[in-house]
């Protein structure tokens, strides 16, 4: 996936997002009333006859398989998975909530958050049939006893 300044981040996108952002640093996480600002990964995926959508998660296994997974469709042409900070800013003059994707961008193919190996087994690891979220306890449970079994 091939960075082209800021506008291939910007245009076209068919996350609703009001904003799309590429920064140096990202915003620290915050939690206020007015504004929630959370750190984790974007995935951005070029879907033939759409353009550019973007997926926001708090942890990286769940993105990159996401990613992953996505592109193996014929309809996915490019993905990467990028350092990332959603923001949630309440706007009184418009009475409703401005959604801000903050992206730090890569210098390398794949994104700022380059998958490595671990990531697919660490999703699997988390996954739990119950739940819809991925849980970071269970991955760093099973890894737990995966160790202890090798020993």
């Amino acid at each position: 996936m091939a960075l082209n300044g800021t506008s291939w981040f910007d245009s076209n996108s068919t996350t609703q997002y009001d904003r799309i952002k590429t920064v140096d640093t990202l915003p620290r996480q915050t939690t206020r009333d007015e504004r929630v600002v959370r750190r984790g990964y974007a995935v951005g995926l070029t879907i033939q006859g759409l353009g550019q959508t973007w997926f926001f998660f708090h942890h990286r296994p769940p993105a990159v398989a996401f990613g992953r997974a996505a592109r193996m469709s014929i309809t996915a042409t490019g993905w990467g998975v990028y350092n990332a900070a959603n923001e949630v800013r309440y706007n009184p003059e418009k009475h409703r909530d401005i959604h801000t994707l903050y992206i730090q961008p890569g210098t390398e193919w794949g994104g700022s958050a380059q998958p490595s190996d671990d990531d697919l087994p660490e999703w699997v690891a988390g996954c739990n049939p119950t739940q819809s979220l991925w849980d970071p306890n269970l991955a760093a449970s099973t890894r737990r006893s995966r160790r202890l079994v090798g020993s």
